[in-house]
């Protein structure tokens, strides 16, 4: 078993891939909400806002999965991105 969670490049790939699915699904709900909302159908409206919602906190969640900071970004992407060598010329 592995001391740290990280994603092999594959399975990120396949998250990633998943996620997009996901994502073009609920744009998708949106954009077909949206003729009923712009004719002021309050139907509509709360459905055109709770997939709203739902698109909001896929990308919170995406956001949490691709933990960065100043020395080290993209940490899941990434994972030996601070080992580089100090002498390389550069």
């Amino acid at each position: 078993m592995r001391a740290q969670n990280r994603l092999t490049h594959l399975q990120l790939g396949e998250l990633e891939a998943a996620k997009e699915k996901e994502v073009m699904q609920g744009y998708r709900g949106i954009r077909e909400l949206c003729a009923g909302m712009m004719g002021r159908d309050e139907k509509y409206e709360r459905e055109w806002m709770v997939e709203a919602e739902k698109l909001v906190e896929m990308v919170r969640e995406t956001r949490n999965s691709f933990l960065t900071s100043r020395s080290n970004p993209f940490r899941v992407m990434f994972p030996n991105h601070g080992k580089k060598q100090k002498g390389d010329g550069g």
